[in-house]
């Protein structure tokens, strides 16, 4: 090897140059943990593997967000009651706001026994709960053949003092004299002990606007007497009633109830008890009556309310209505009777009157009835706009 051709020092081999800078290389090889935080939590120490980093907007968080747009937020999912028991348990404030919405109504329709029962039990094991209550539905009676569970709905009734609509359905038919109906529908004493001011822990009713009530035959008007003695119903539905003869001693004054809305739906209810409900209401606005004959059991014991014929007259009710022809906006009757039935009863001919001219109505608006009972047919009558306002 000629000596003259080495290099005079020893060369070393030069490293590739990358184009990322060191220090984002150094970037790539460090890994750190982070924690970030929904509330103003202070930084760590720098030894402290898990740096919290703090909000720049405490209330930008769910518990900054104002109470009023919370309870907006929660009352979309009003219908969806598993998310808003979950929501309940995020922390105070959305437990608060969110049992509020959760318990604002209360569903038991269409649901078996044991749901109402435990739908009676939260209300009435909690009295905070029980504030919250604004609609209750208490199914479709099934929950009135069990004892404890009658007992349990009344103790919620009278704990929800802020109720405002409540629809009670109630199967229970003991054949039972009169005296011990109320005593077999427990029930029925809150609404007793709100209109008379008997005992202590009295539930007033003071907001309840609309109320409905059914049952299969069980009960007659006279047994709910009080609720037409409540200070603010507006509204009172009855289904499958029954009356067969004018009240004795009717409890309610003439026009002290603030009735605007009454249905009699599928009713056995003489037109004289009709009568009498009218003249308590201040200014009825709506009149809803379906008589009907199939609870009429003639060879029953004397002391059911169903033995005995409840007889119906148009011309009565209409006589009724005049008191109202300035606030009476809609009028709904009908009746469904068997056709054997009235030749039974009534062999010679069944005389129920009409309706008669309803011109000085001059608010009303709308009415649904049968010709039969507007027209007096026999006598001839044929001009039905004669007969309205």
């Amino acid at each position: 090897m000629d000596p003259h051709r080495l290099p005079a020092t020893t060369q070393k081999r030069k490293a590739s140059i990358s184009h990322v800078s060191s220090p984002a290389k150094r970037a790539r090889a460090v890994s750190i943990t982070v924690k970030v935080s929904h509330g103003p939590t202070p930084v760590a120490g720098v030894g402290d593997p898990e740096i919290c980093l703090p909000l720049k907007n405490p209330r930008a968080c769910l518990g900054g967000i104002p109470e009023e747009l919370l309870l907006k937020t929660f009352e979309h999912l009003d219908e969806d009651k598993d998310a808003l028991a979950k929501l309940c348990r995020v922390d105070e404030c959305c437990k608060r706001i969110g049992t509020e919405v959760l318990y604002r109504s209360i569903d038991g329709s269409w649901k078996d026994g044991s749901v109402q029962l435990e739908m009676f039990r939260i209300i009435t094991n909690n009295a905070e709960v029980a504030k919250h209550v604004k609609v209750m539905n208490v199914g479709d009676g099934t929950w009135s053949r069990e004892a404890e569970a009658r007992a349990l709905f009344s103790k919620a009734l009278r704990m929800a003092v802020n109720i405002q609509e409540l629809d009670i359905s109630d199967c229970l038919d003991m054949q039972t004299e009169r005296a011990n109906i109320a005593q077999a529908h427990v029930w029925i004493d809150v609404f007793n002990n709100a209109a008379y001011g008997l005992g202590d822990d009295v539930n007033p009713f003071a907001h309840l606007k609309q109320l409905t009530i059914a049952s299969n035959g069980g009960l007659g008007i006279k047994d709910l007497e009080s609720i037409f003695l409540l200070p603010s119903v507006e509204s009172i539905t009855l289904r499958n009633l029954v009356e067969p003869a004018e009240i004795e001693e009717w409890a309610v004054p003439a026009s002290s109830c603030p009735l605007k809305d009454l249905q009699m739906r599928q009713c056995f209810i003489d037109s004289a008890v009709v009568a009498q409900i009218l003249s308590s209401a201040q200014a009825l606005e709506s009149l809803e009556f379906q008589f009907v004959s199939k609870f009429w059991e003639p060879f029953s014991p004397e002391h059911n309310l169903k033995s005995q014929w409840a007889h119906n007259s148009w011309s009565q009710v209409r006589a009724a209505l005049t008191k109202h022809k300035e606030s009476l906006t809609g009028l709904y009757l009908g009746e469904h009777i068997d056709s054997d039935i009235i030749e039974t009863v009534f062999p010679g001919g069944r005389e129920t009157g009409t309706l008669g001219s309803l011109k000085e109505f001059d608010k009303l608006k709308q009415a649904t009835l049968p010709i039969s009972i507007l027209l007096d047919l026999q006598a001839g009558e044929t001009d039905l706009a004669a007969k309205l306002p």
